[in-house]
């Protein structure tokens, strides 16, 4: 799992050429870089690709990528209602569910609780003509994957204030 960004060195380089081709350019594409099975943080040089009639003062780039071992987090998490109105509230069967995610070692208790939200829309709700509802999911965090949620389904009711 990447711990950090994938980083570029140097992050810019000198193109020259013909003034047409360069006031249009805005990035320069490197070779396709595949990479299988990385267990530690590693390093590659990685060559850009030609540009007709532009020269760079660069023929590669170092490419690092920042990768780390993973496992799986349950936590119980509360299932919220939005765009509620004041004067109405919504009751959730099961109140909290079930999740399951995959977070990087160095990320694992550093779960806040609006990294993830599981939630049912009042707008859906009022609708709908079922006493169950499929739960919505909001991932806050780049560092969280694979996200599972069980039950999928909750029921709900909606009470007048």
């Amino acid at each position: 799992m990447l711990s950090k960004d994938i980083q570029m060195e140097p992050r810019t380089i000198t193109a020259f050429g013909p003034r047409q081709i360069l006031d249009t350019m805005k990035f320069v594409r490197t070779e396709y870089l595949e990479l299988k099975n990385l267990n530690d943080t590693s390093s590659f040089q990685c060559a850009l690709k030609p540009v007709k009639s532009v020269r760079f003062s660069l023929k590669s780039t170092r490419v690092s990528v920042f990768v780390e071992p993973f496992t799986e987090r349950k936590v119980q998490i509360p299932v919220t209602a939005i765009n509620c109105p004041g004067n109405m509230s919504i009751r959730t069967f099961p109140a909290f569910v079930n999740v399951t995610y995959t977070v990087g070692l160095s990320q694992f208790n550093t779960l806040s609780p609006s990294d993830i939200q599981v939630y049912l829309d009042y707008n859906e709700l009022k609708l709908s003509k079922q006493s169950k509802q499929v739960r919505k999911i909001k991932n806050n965090a780049t560092h969280i994957s694979n996200i599972r949620i069980s039950p999928s389904e909750v029921e709900f009711i909606l009470e007048e204030k």
